[in-house]
């Protein structure tokens, strides 16, 4: 099972920093396609080299940004890869993570690293349980922000197929297994079956999370996927419909992550409508000033913020004051890293997930108590 890189407060704040000719790549990634991945990291680092000559970059300092991708493309981790990377370089420094998260591709160059998308790896839950579940057979998977989808190994006592389940040895017969002869009929068959596998998962299941706050997709065909998400598992269920036997631990690992961005996207889109609709008291604000001081104070709740937005400026991590500039930081970037360093929850959104926050404003703030 491939390990990946869980983004830690640490590490955000390091890349927080002001650093000449910094540049930021994110890529998309295939793990079955390590070369493709190299190639795009050298075309994102020579369009940044581009445009980092117009502000002065020198050929020493160039040099520094290539040796830096080499190190990188030297480190042993391209049989790692899953949903995307992150490389942060300088001419004398790089950061570099793998990513469960299927990011979008993007670069950037300038005096600053670009966090939003890292912000958004960090801090959207990456946590989910997978049924994969045929007439043949079920397999429970496991998926976290630090790994990509493996299989659990699960009780041998739990039936392990449709004959298994009904106590029916001749279903495991091919053509019995479409057609499901016998007195109980076919649909009384599948009933049970899925009673019984359900029953087995959310034994597993619990073991895995107690407090049954992790989704569980399944993914099977007609008409069992139906049955099996009708069942009660506890927790929430999303389904995928298809042929379970064929899905590769990368094809699963790929849904998971986006039927976990629908719902991640989902939460935001309803506490944005919560804050925004509901008998606020004082305690919400889309506006940045404001935010800045309450980030600091420690009063704010929870943030939500469009993390493709631009913003610049730079916060006064003691007073809370904001200066606005043309080429200043990401402010909503330092307002993020400043609501997590007190405990508060951060969403960061893309264009539209969340509705449209009030104003046209990129954020959106509940507060733990109206500022004075």
């Amino acid at each position: 099972m491939s390990t990946h890189d869980v983004v830690s407060l640490e590490q955000l704040r390091e890349l927080a920093t002001e650093q000449e000719h910094s540049v930021s790549i994110y890529l998309r990634t295939d793990p079955r396609e390590p070369d493709e991945a190299r190639t795009g990291l050298k075309s994102a680092l020579d369009q940044a080299i581009r445009e980092l000559r117009e502000a002065g970059l020198s050929n020493a300092q160039e040099e520094g940004l290539r040796e830096q991708l080499s190190a990188v493309e030297n480190s042993g981790r391209w049989g790692e890869l899953s949903g995307s990377i992150a490389l942060f370089l300088t001419p004398t420094s790089h950061r570099f993570f793998v990513l469960v998260n299927a990011l979008e591709s993007s670069t950037t160059a300038g005096r600053w690293f670009e966090l939003g998308p890292l912000l958004r790896a960090a801090t959207a839950p990456q946590e989910a349980l997978a049924l994969t579940l045929s007439q043949e057979g079920w397999q429970l998977w496991h998926a976290t922000a630090a790994a990509r989808a493996a299989e659990v190994q699960t009780d041998p006592d739990h039936p392990q197929d449709i004959a298994d389940a009904t106590n029916r040895a001749t279903v495991r017969d091919r053509g019995h297994v479409r057609r499901l002869v016998g007195d109980e009929g076919r649909t009384v068959l599948l009933e049970k079956y899925a009673k019984r596998v359900a029953e087995a998962v959310v034994t597993e299941a619990d073991a895995l999370d107690a407090e049954r706050t992790v989704p569980l997709v399944i993914f099977s065909a007609s008409p069992l996927l139906e049955l099996a998400v009708a069942e009660d598992y506890g927790r929430p269920v999303r389904s995928v419909s298809g042929a379970a036997d064929e899905l590769t631990d990368h094809e699963i690992d790929a849904a998971l992550r986006g039927v976990l961005d629908e719902l991640n996207a989902e939460r935001a889109a309803a506490l944005a409508e919560e804050y925004m609709d509901g008998d606020t008291a004082g305690r919400v604000s889309t506006d940045a000033a404001e935010l800045g001081r309450a980030a600091v104070a420690g009063a704010v709740d929870t943030l939500l913020f469009d993390f493709t937005a631009t913003l610049t400026g730079e916060l006064d991590d003691v007073t809370g004051e904001i200066e606005f500039l043309d080429n200043g930081h990401d402010l909503l970037a330092q307002l993020a890293l400043a609501v997590v360093e007190r405990d508060g929850t951060v969403l960061a959104v893309r264009p539209g997930e969340a509705g449209s926050f009030r104003d046209g404003s990129p954020i959106l703030a509940r507060l733990r108590h109206a500022l004075v």
